[in-house]
């Protein structure tokens, strides 16, 4: 009767249950462990026992009643002064927030957790906190911060030699290097993490880290790595049906596959990964048929023994029947030699005996009533049974000693056979050929007791030995009749094999038309931008020389018209990013007011020649500094500030900018930007004017590609169409919205929304002033100029020469190529589209020339001056060693600016 022992032997076998994962007979002893506890007032042991039945509901589920466990544990360990047990409870309340994705309440709690844990130097309760935390703020996608707390968790367990901790925190830190994009430097941490886990020889672990090296070879592009280390995953984790590990690395072998360009093994790992998912599913099919098989032959053999058994009361009753009348026999011989002394006892006999066998006569009847009935309910369950497999869809097979002993309807439809002609069948009789090797060596071995897949495709030979058949076999060993056979179903797959060939050659099509827009796209921008570049910048230079008025009248509508034309290809370009999915928002510093200002600057000219008012009213609660993409925040308001100055003839135009609210969606987790915390904010923009306004049917034709409201206003004011378009997709992207308000005759407001980003503490950022006057601009360099068009040849001599630049022209790539062998220059302008030599090419030559020279001192600056503006081809400038690249048509200051910021900076690295 020791209340104090009672108490801790009902603690160890909760304990005992909890590391069994039986939670519920675990809180059975917790729950009598605290009643007794409480009345010995042992408030640390209660404490811990709280503590304890927190973790159990944490474990299946239940957060709630976990939460209040935890609470009431930390409440007392609080009272009683227990640094150590609040650390514990503060840690496991942060991972009930975790798990409910309550990131900032997780982060909170670590952090409370982590403090103690410092202060009392437990240096494994410190290095757990500090992996905890670095997994929060990679959730959050900080990964600067959570890689600094995992190396913080990676000193300790390297201090202490805790191996298992140090291989876990260099797996951490990996995978997060491959969220951050860095993954080539996740290998390094990950191939660490796997030569320590192989020590301990720990084959879920391994299995997981080829899996993380996999994905950071696919993220890097060596496709064919990705797939070595995805595969010796999958051989790991099949064995030990590891399915999270498993679903991970079909999906990125169908992803990898895409990208080598091997469509089919991708839709086998598709087919894998979907499998998986619904392979409990059909275990539970594959269960239920087998009882369902097993219930109906234990009833079956049930009934057999019940009519063995009435038989033999039968046989008895017949027996007994008989031994009466020979008995009535012998009873009738003694009455005759008995005379008449015995007759009343012969009649008395008699009597008796009749009226036992009609009893007994009697018991029969109704024993074969009961025997019918119970034939008659098995002939029900054989027809419900029967009913029921012969309407499964799929085909339903039975393989004992290698031949067909069963086969359903559908499985004779599949192979074009009869029931009757597939029964005793040998089972490779209906296999096709090529893959007669395959599915009988699988059998063989399934037969054995080896490991064999449970599901894999194959093709059949139908009936006319012509026509193969895809199908789709799943497989299993059962008990029938005492021996061991195959049960299985057949999937006819071949209608989806007909779909997956004709889904490959349609996206081979789409891929090809893809590309030769693309081409088309480039090579058009090239030919208009080159003449655009001649004309706008030609008559750039021709206004800086005397002219009448009248000139510059001509001149002025000559700039006008090209520029309405650059506009309009820029469009038709954006449009095409657009419907490519190509267009990328950057995540810079936005300056409201600026933008605005600079929008109203550039309208200004217009409006005031219309005699329209132009003004601006921004909201005094909007943030001075925020984040976002500000060049595409500009072309919107520009696009529906130029619309509203387009279609207003007198009287104002406004734009006004307010703050919605402190946006909440689902995409605003808390971000950190240099340390600081930051949270969105979404921005309503108003353009408001007194315009011609716009119809009810005008405007349903709004924000349509090449749509506009009326087709007398296209011939009147221009343009594509494309331009609400376009801003409607920006809106988009920036998780906002566009619409309008308008009558016909009354004006039109235009709004937008933007969800941007706010930093609550932000950086004064430093402001420095750089004079107009770099002595350094004034240097005269040498310039090779690399162009076909005659024109642009011009052009670029006039600009050069004005500033005191020597140069050299080319015609083409190859004599381009020839002048830099013979001279040295600072700067190269290259054309990328000529006859003979491309620009490319002879960027390429022009570079080895260098690197063969080895003289990194007089390394040349190449400029690309293109008219291509798609991102592929960008990116192809770069790779062949381009510095810069310049649009056609650009400015004169444009070029000036580049050759003197490359020169200038060149010179300083000298």
């Amino acid at each position: 009767n020791n209340k104090k022992e009672q108490a801790n032997a009902y603690y160890y076998l909760a304990k005992a249950f909890h590391s069994q994962n039986n939670f519920n007979r675990a809180r059975n002893y917790y729950f009598k462990a605290l009643k007794l506890n409480e009345k010995l007032g042992n408030k640390k042991n209660v404490a811990d026992i709280y503590n304890s039945i927190g973790l159990t509901f944490y474990l299946i589920g239940n957060y709630e009643k976990g939460i209040i466990n935890f609470q009431k544990a930390l409440k007392i360990e609080e009272e009683i002064g227990n640094k150590q047990g609040i650390a514990n409870v503060l840690n496991n309340i942060g991972l009930v927030y975790d798990d409910l994705e309550d990131l900032e309440m997780a982060l909170e709690y670590y952090q409370r957790s982590l403090f103690l844990e410092e202060e009392l130097g437990n240096n494994k309760g410190i290095a757990g906190s500090l992996n905890n935390i670095g997994n929060i703020y990679s959730d959050f996608d900080i990964n600067e911060k959570a890689v600094e707390y995992y190396e913080r968790a990676l000193k300790i367990y390297e201090e202490y030699n805790d191996k298992q901790g140090i291989a876990q925190t260099l797996n951490n830190i990996g995978i997060n290097c491959i969220k951050s994009g860095e993954a080539g430097k996740a290998l390094v941490y990950l191939k660490k993490s796997l030569k320590i886990e192989k020590e301990f020889n720990n084959s879920g672990r391994i299995a997981n880290s080829y899996n993380s090296i996999g994905e950071a070879y696919f993220k890097l592009g060596d496709y064919q790595k990705a797939n070595d280390f995805l595969i010796k995953s999958i051989q790991i984790a099949e064995p030990l049906s590891l399915p999270e590990t498993l679903i991970s690395n079909y999906k990125l072998c169908y992803k990898n596959n895409c990208s080598l360009g091997n469509y089919k093994k991708a839709i086998y790992y598709f087919e894998k990964y979907t499998q998986l998912k619904d392979s409990i599913f059909n275990k539970n099919v594959y269960k239920r048929i087998i009882e369902i098989q097993t219930k109906y032959e234990t009833e079956k053999r049930e009934k057999e023994n019940e009519i063995l058994r009435q038989n033999n009361k039968i046989q008895k009753l017949e027996i007994g029947r008989q031994r009466l009348v020979i008995y009535s026999i012998i009873s009738i011989g003694l009455v005759i030699l008995i005379l008449v002394f015995l007759f009343y006892f012969r009649y008395r006999i008699k009597q008796k005996a009749n009226k036992m066998l009609i009893e007994k006569n009697n018991q029969i009847t109704k024993q074969k009533d009961l025997l019918e009935k119970t034939l008659q309910e098995l002939k029900e369950n054989e027809e419900k049974y029967r009913i029921l497999v012969d309407n499964i869809q799929d085909g339903l097979f039975v393989i004992q000693d290698a031949k067909l002993i069963f086969v359903n309807d559908a499985f004779a439809q599949i192979t074009g056979y009869t029931r009757d002609e597939l029964l005793n069948a040998e089972f490779q009789k209906i296999i096709a050929p090529e893959d007669m090797e395959m599915v009988a060596n699988n059998y063989y071995r399934r037969q054995k007791g080896e490991k064999t897949p449970t599901s894999y495709e194959f093709r059949l030979l139908h009936k006319d030995s012509k026509t193969r058949i895809n199908v789709l076999m799943r497989v299993g060993l059962i008990n029938y009749h005492g021996k061991i056979a195959s049960l299985g179903t057949l999937k006819n797959i071949t209608q989806q094999k007909k779909y997956e060939k004709e889904l490959i050659e349609s996206k081979l099509k789409a891929d090809r038309s893809t590309a030769l827009k693309s081409l088309f796209l480039a090579n058009m921008s090239h030919e208009i931008r080159t003449h655009m570049s001649g004309i706008i910048g030609m008559s750039g230079i021709l206004k800086e020389t005397g002219l009448s008025d009248e000139q510059n009248e001509y001149l002025n509508i000559i700039n006008i018209s090209g520029n309405n034309l650059l506009s309009i290809i820029n469009e038709i370009l954006d449009f095409s990013k657009i419907e490519a999915g190509q267009i990328e928002l950057e995540n810079i510093n936005i300056d409201i007011h600026a933008i605005i200002e600079e929008v109203i600057k550039l309208h200004r000219f217009r409006a005031k020649a219309k005699g329209i008012s132009l003004s601006a009213k921004i909201s005094p609660l909007i943030p001075q500094l925020l984040k976002g993409d500000p060049h595409r925040l500009k072309q919107i308001i520009m696009n529906l500030t130029n619309n509203a100055v387009k279609f207003t003839d007198k009287g104002s135009i406004s734009i006004h900018v307010e703050v919605i609210k402190q946006h909440k969606s689902l995409y605003d987790k808390f971000a950190y930007d240099n340390g600081k915390k930051s949270k969105s904010i979404m921005l309503k923009f108003k353009i408001i004017d007194t315009g011609i306004g716009i119809s009810e049917k005008g405007k349903k034709k709004l924000f349509k590609s090449f749509s506009q409201t009326d087709v007398s206003i296209t011939r009147k004011q221009g343009g594509t169409g494309l331009g609400l378009s376009i801003s409607k997709h920006l809106c988009e992207l920036m998780n906002g919205n566009i619409g309008v308000e308008s009558e016909q005759g009354k004006g039109a407001t235009f709004w937008f929304t933007a969800v941007l980003q706010q930093l609550i503490e932000p950086k004064k950022e430093k402001i420095t002033k750089s004079s107009g006057n770099n002595i350094e601009n004034n240097k005269s360099f040498s310039v090779l100029i690399v162009e076909d068009n005659v024109l642009n040849q011009q052009l670029a001599s006039a600009i050069l020469s004005k500033e005191g630049h020597k140069y050299d022209v080319a015609e083409n790539g190859e004599i381009g190529v020839e002048k830099f062998k013979k001279n040295y220059y600072d700067v190269v302008l290259m054309d990328i589209q000529m006859p003979v030599m491309d620009g490319i090419e002879a960027t390429k030559i022009i570079r080895q020339i260098e690197k063969n020279k080895n003289d990194k001192a007089k390394k040349t600056r190449i400029i690309a001056v293109t008219a291509y503006v798609l991102e592929e081809e960008q990116q192809k400038l770069f790779d062949v060693g381009i510095d810069k690249y310049l649009y056609k048509p650009y400015k004169s200051a444009e070029l000036i600016n580049m050759i003197n910021e490359l020169c200038n900076s060149k010179i300083k690295n000298q």
